[in-house]
């Protein structure tokens, strides 16, 4: 009798464990399925960069393709997992690839081809929704911001804001400034209501006040409340201002007043230096940027995105028990060197020292909030600077009032 039982009680414990098994495995499978949705994400996206022509093998139309069908999958994982069936560790893997979906549009709404996103000449269509205007004003970016006319010649939105720095003339920084004009014009018109910038404006209020802002889920991250960091906000700005000398300064005239230090550098810093000093610098931190497999886009390109930034090309996964790692992907333009061109590859490059850090499971392979990641880049960023590293990667440095006024002057741009 007492073997029976035991026999019994065996038998249920593998009932058990089976059990256990085949609950686990939705999540697992979902999870495979969500990072194969990641990548040929990803891989859409460097095609629609002008990297590349054809990502592994595969044109667009091929990798959107598996994206929609991806995504369809997932979500129907998704539905069908029960949550009251999750472990713990399982309910908050559901739930990070619940809010990784969040910040992807559902590819079933999406642009089927570079033909069919709006473009910058769509902005003032009154039928875009949020999705939609957004492109066509990140469209305005890459089609004018690439091409800013000045001195006889066209340059980029980026190079425009390191001459800001740079040009003597008070003359030369105001026509330069202008030259962003047809930008402006673009995006904000003459400042109408019914501007593309205006209505973008009000359909962003109406979504965050549905699903949250950026604003909001940088607070919940460091725990505290969307009040309390507007206050924060306010108090930079204010003690900017007391910090600064009185008097108004023109906006043309702005970044120049701020840019001693980068004039005073400005021939250690090269263009031709800009790579050589960044790889150095994370050489020395312990990360060889060779050896992460990174994916540089630096190069001058028409097509090209006037903005800096940095984004998974690969998600990192296991593949037949050895581990592949992510690979990310660095796209800006730096036809001219200097201190603020420096210090915004050497913060993309902390996105990518980032990106290739990360090993975890499938649901957890992304970014992991807008606020520590932009933290991270700039606790590397910011290094630039400092004299001591000046000293050490350039040969020279400036004096760190003049140093401190450079990085604090951009970074109350970016609180105002």
């Amino acid at each position: 009798m007492i073997q029976q039982h035991r026999t019994v009680a065996i038998l249920c414990a593998a009932i058990l464990l089976i059990g256990a098994r085949h609950d686990d495995a939705p999540v697992e499978t979902t999870e495979a399925i969500f990072l194969d949705f990641l990548d040929a994400d990803s891989a859409v996206g460097v095609i629609d960069s002008g990297l590349y022509a054809q990502y592994q093998g595969q044109d667009r139309a091929a990798w959107d393709r598996k994206r929609r069908d991806r995504h369809q999958v997932l979500m129907a994982q998704l539905t069908a997992i029960d949550p009251l069936a999750l472990s713990p560790d399982d309910a908050a893997a559901v739930a990070a690839m619940r809010v990784t979906l969040r910040d992807h549009a559902d590819p079933s709404a999406a642009f089927g081809s570079d033909a069919d996103v709006p473009k910058c000449s769509d902005a003032g269509r009154g039928d875009l929704d949020y999705a939609a205007l957004r492109a066509a004003l990140v469209g305005c970016f890459r089609e004018i911001g690439s091409r800013l006319q000045f001195e006889n010649g066209t340059i980029d939105r980026g190079t425009a804001l390191q001459l800001l720095h740079d040009l003597e003339e008070s003359a030369r920084r105001k026509a330069l400034f202008d030259a962003f004009r047809p930008l402006w014009s673009a995006l904000n018109g003459n400042n109408e209501a019914d501007s593309p910038y205006r209505r973008l404006i009000r359909m962003a209020a109406a979504d965050a006040a549905k699903n949250g802002s950026q604003v909001d889920a940088a607070a919940r991250a460091i725990g505290v409340s969307t009040d309390e960091v507007e206050r924060w906000l306010v108090q930079i700005l204010d003690a900017w201002r007391q910090a600064s000398e009185p008097g108004m300064v023109e906006p043309w005239d702005y970044r120049h007043a701020i840019g001693e230090a980068n004039r005073l550098l400005a021939k250690q810093i090269p263009a031709a230096a800009l790579v050589a000093v960044n790889d150095c610098f994370y050489r020395d931190l312990g990360a060889d940027l060779g050896k992460l497999g990174i994916v540089y886009d630096l190069a001058e390109r028409s097509d090209k995105s006037p903005l800096a930034y940095t984004d998974f090309l690969a998600r990192g996964r296991r593949v037949d028990g050895a581990w592949h790692a992510p690979v990310a992907r660095v796209v800006g333009s730096y036809p001219v060197g200097g201190l603020f061109s420096l210090n915004e590859l050497v913060h993309e490059n902390g996105h990518a020292v980032h990106i290739s850090a990360i090993r975890n499971r499938p649901a957890f392979m992304d970014w992991p909030d807008t606020l520590f990641d932009e933290a991270f880049a700039d606790v590397s960023s910011w290094s630039v600077y400092e004299p001591a590293w000046q000293r050490r990667y350039l040969g020279t440095e400036a004096p760190e009032p003049m140093s401190l006024r450079a990085l604090h002057g951009n970074v109350v741009l970016d609180v105002a």
